[in-house]
């Protein structure tokens, strides 16, 4: 099985299987939340931004953006301050404990199929299988298709139908978008 997300069509190429997906870079940055009160518990999503802040113990982590920069997981010091921001908004005790020594940022890439819908199922190799392209859902999604993906390697009939997340179908959706 293959399950190395935005890596996922790297690994299968030599072996003539398109996988069409894309890494698209996102951005977080934690900061403590210096015993903030009321403190705050429930996620906050920005849609104008395109961020969330998700409160986690005694911490603050806002998360979000899109970026199409390949492979290049370099911290943009301009998307960081975009989440400052949203933090400074929507939580302006905490962000003042945002100072650069006490915030940890970070990049990742996130695996995008061309149509936001994952890749889950049988390659044309015998044997192989997919499991990628959750793009920012993939935590969210890992149990659900990872359960989907085994029943289907140890021939039990998945709970959902697989068909419209098969490479097949993926690569069919791509192409009627070229």
């Amino acid at each position: 099985m293959i399950a190395a997300g935005s890596y996922s069509p790297k690994l299968v190429e030599s072996l003539g299987i398109k996988v069409p997906i894309q890494p698209v870079k996102g951005y977080s940055i934690t900061v403590p939340m210096d015993g903030a009160q009321p403190a705050p518990r429930i996620p906050i999503l920005d849609d104008e931004l395109h961020a969330v802040a998700v409160p986690l113990a005694d911490r603050m982590r806002v998360a979000g953006t899109a970026e199409f920069a390949g492979f290049d997981r370099t911290v943009t010091a301009a998307r960081i301050e975009n989440l400052r921001y949203l933090l400074a908004r929507t939580y302006p005790r905490i962000a003042q404990s945002a100072t650069p020594e006490r915030t940890s940022s970070w990049a990742g890439l996130r695996p995008m199929s061309c149509d936001g819908v994952p890749i889950i199922g049988r390659t044309a190799c015998e044997n192989l299988f997919l499991n990628t392209g959750h793009g920012p859902l993939g935590w969210t999604m890992a149990v659900g298709s990872g359960r989907a993906l085994a029943d289907l390697m140890v021939g039990r009939t998945p709970e959902i139908d697989l068909a419209p997340y098969s490479c097949s179908a993926s690569v069919e959706t791509s192409a009627r978008r070229s």
